[in-house]
């Protein structure tokens, strides 16, 4: 009986940490309930990595394009924004041209048509929650 008891303690045990590893294997520290990463993994089949790497890669272009205040508008719209940024740095490092961004998207795995999909998305999440500005700044740097 105490055999079992523990036999069952353990099997509830890994269950348990192997779903942490399902969190922590999301670079830059994103949460799995952040909105913007469900959507795009829902909606476009990404899985958390390319998800993750994409935004982040989409941000650090941003960042490296736009004035500071510029920049913020389009942080401040998406939650978890530096942690975005932190996988992109990991992933696949600074972006600074839209080559560059193209070359991140295919070193994350994300395919063309995938990447085609992912931009626009994100530039509506940023649209509608940081507002219209927000996302037209995020669609002039993407173009």
């Amino acid at each position: 009986m105490i055999r079992r008891i523990f036999l069952l303690g353990a099997l509830a045990l890994s269950g348990g940490l192997s779903g942490c590893s399902v969190l922590d294997s999301i670079p830059g520290g994103v949460s799995a309930d952040n909105p913007l990463l469900q959507t795009l993994t829902d909606q476009i089949g990404l899985d958390a990595k390319q998800a993750t790497g994409g935004v982040g890669s989409i941000l650090s272009l941003a960042s490296n394009s736009l004035q500071s205040g510029q920049f913020d508008q389009i942080a401040q719209a998406i939650p978890g924004a530096e942690g975005y940024l932190a996988a992109a740095k990991q992933l696949v490092g600074s972006i600074d041209s839209v080559a560059e961004l193209n070359s991140a998207f295919s070193s994350l795995g994300i395919s063309s048509a995938d990447a085609g999909r992912l931009v626009p998305a994100v530039t509506d999440f940023v649209g509608q929650s940081g507002g219209e500005n927000a996302g037209d700044l995020l669609a002039g740097v993407l173009r």
